[in-house]
């Protein structure tokens, strides 16, 4: 028996913003504040992760 999984993070941020656990939380608060009150803005940014993901790209699977 074999078995699979896909897994899906969606960047919502961009290049411009500074990201990643050494960021103090603070600061990674405040950014997602941002799309917290604009609810809008957060649907479109991972509309547009799931639009790149279905998108026809080439994928490595890792260990194929």
């Amino acid at each position: 028996m074999s078995c699979a999984a896909a897994g899906f993070v969606a960047d919502i941020y961009n290049n411009s913003v500074a990201q990643g656990p050494s960021l103090p939380e603070a600061n990674r608060s405040a950014t997602m504040k941002i799309y917290n009150s604009d609810l809008p803005l957060l649907r479109s940014r991972l509309l547009g992760a799931l639009s790149t993901v279905r998108s026809p790209v080439s994928i490595r699977i890792a260990g194929l």
